[in-house]
């Protein structure tokens, strides 16, 4: 959870954090997923598909109960500013 905080600290220091694409995919990178989940959420706009999908696929590919997946994919349903899926995305 350190190195996750100081990635983020340093986003911040450097005005790199409305880059959210930036700093989110380095904080999918350090195994604790929870960090960069709880950073999605607190977007003030809603994420965009593309990372959500990022989110969606560092946690599938992780060791975390499958229902985490489900309950981020359910979110992403709810929040109408992302593009409805046409199909279940890949983990791959």
């Amino acid at each position: 959870m350190n190195h996750a905080k100081q990635i983020h600290a340093h986003a911040l220091r450097c005005g790199a954090h409305h880059e959210t694409y930036l700093v989110l995919d380095l904080l999918l990178r350090i195994p604790n997923l929870q960090y960069a989940h709880r950073l999605l959420d607190s977007l003030v706009n809603p994420p965009s598909t593309f990372l959500y999908n990022k989110l969606l696929r560092a946690y599938s590919v992780s060791s975390v109960n499958y229902q985490v997946c489900l309950s981020i994919f359910s979110s992403m349903l709810r929040n109408r500013s992302v593009h409805r899926p046409t199909f279940i995305p890949s983990p791959f």
